[in-house]
């Protein structure tokens, strides 16, 4: 490769990285419901955090998160108000066994027709 060729050939790799990483946060942002939960890979049994992010619209009503595993169910939900909803939800599970599992997360209205959902897979191994 030239010399010439290397500032253009750098420029276009970030300029492509850049598109890439604004197109991904773009995406995120305009998602009604997102999860995230940490750690996403450890040993078991683990303690999972598990953040919920809603853009929330006034039919909604519920906004619940479950996981249902061989070894392992668990859920949590809250009560909300429509648009005056809080805009943001955490929770920690203590001490998920191993497997693997998908979190999933969603926004449901009076009578119960999830809106919104998202997952996220969680893998726990056995020490």
């Amino acid at each position: 490769m030239t010399k010439a060729l290397v500032p253009f050939c750098t420029l276009l790799t970030v300029w492509v990285l850049f598109s890439l990483f604004h197109a991904a946060i773009n995406d995120a942002k305009d998602r009604p419901l997102t999860i995230s939960v940490r750690p996403r890979i450890a040993f078991a049994p683990a303690d999972l955090s598990i953040f919920i992010r809603l853009i929330p619209q006034s039919s909604d009503r519920t906004v619940r998160v479950w996981t249902d595993g061989l070894n392992y169910s668990r859920s949590s939900e809250w009560t909300i108000e429509g648009e005056q909803a809080p805009k943001a939800f955490t929770v920690d599970w203590r001490r998920v066994f191993g497997g693997d599992y998908d979190v999933i997360a969603s926004v449901s209205d009076s009578m119960h027709v999830i809106r919104a959902s998202a997952v996220q897979r969680v893998i726990l191994n056995e020490p």
